[in-house]
This record gives C-alpha cells, sequence and structure tokens, in this order.
C-alpha cells in the first residue's frame, strides 16, 4: 500500500507527519477514519503482526497466504497433511525426533490419518497425534521440529 504520510523531523529530535505530495486529503481522512475504526492503537498493530509472525512460522506457512489456507483447512477439519507428506516427531529424550511418511488416509490404521466429524489425529505404532499436538510433539516441517527440539534440550 502506497504511503500517504511521511515523517518529517522537527525540533528537539521528534518527528512529526505530513502529507506525501499529491496525495488525495480525502483519501487519507478516509483511511485514517477506517483506521481509528478498528479500535487498536500502533502497540496493538505491532503485538499482532508479531504474533501473526509467530503463528505462521509455528504451522510451517511460508506466506500468510499459505497460512490463510492452513487455517481454512483446519476450520473446515480437514487435516493440514496428505498421503506422501512427512510429517516429524518429537518423541522423547532417547528418541528424540522420528519421521513418517503419510501412506493413506483411513481410519484407525498405522500410519494413517484418523478422521470424524469434530477431530482427526494421526495414528502411529507409538501413538496417537492429535492436531492438538501439531507445533508441540508433532511438526509439519522438520525445519519446527528442528527448533523445538533446540528449545527442549
Amino acid at each position: 500500500m502506497e504511503r500517504l504520510t511521511q515523517h518529517t523531523p522537527i525540533n528537539f529530535g521528534y518527528a512529526e507527519y505530513e502529507l506525501v505530495r499529491g496525495a488525495d486529503e480525502q483519501d487519507v481522512i478516509s483511511r485514517l477514519g477506517r483506521y481509528e475504526d478498528t479500535g487498536y492503537t500502533p502497540e496493538d498493530f505491532d503485538r499482532l503482526c508479531r504474533e501473526m509472525s509467530q503463528i505462521r512460522l509455528s504451522v510451517g506457512a511460508d506466506t500468510y497466504e499459505h497460512l490463510r489456507e492452513i487455517v481454512y483447512a483446519y476450520k473446515d477439519g480437514y487435516p493440514p497433511c496428505k498421503v506422501g507428506d512427512v510429517v516429524y516427531f518429537i518423541i522423547n529424550d532417547y528418541c528424540p525426533m522420528q519421521q513418517k511418511r503419510v501412506k493413506f488416509v483411513q481410519s484407525a490404521s498405522i500410519d494413517s490419518i484418523s478422521f470424524h466429524k469434530d477431530w482427526w489425529c494421526l495414528n502411529t505404532h507409538h501413538r496417537n497425534y492429535y492436531k492438538e499436538d501439531i507445533g508441540k510433539t508433532m511438526f509439519l516441517t522438520r525445519k519446527e521440529a528442528e527448533i523445538a527440539l533446540k528449545e527442549v534440550v
């Protein structure tokens, strides 16, 4: 989005804003009004941006568009992985990280995804992994699992 204001230095090191040359004043007023209607402060927006970045990284989304796809899939009850995907698990200190390839989707079978109306889980010979485990003990990318493993150790 193109800026409508710019920072201009004034006395005592403080900054002030002024309109960018050629900016339409009515557009500036309209945008500012929509921003003020949200009720958020600049600090709120900074916090929300940091939180969204952390969420995006924790679910392995490369872009915010990818994050949006994951969120909608999760909301609709679809598992965030498919047949052929590799998922990673942190089991315990003796066997810190394992990876499994999803072989097929079928209820209650080994190395598969079980899904029901209100929940789904990955089944392995060790234990079941539920959607709440994603980002905690089950990860959709190796990078996520390695980062989490460093935090545990």
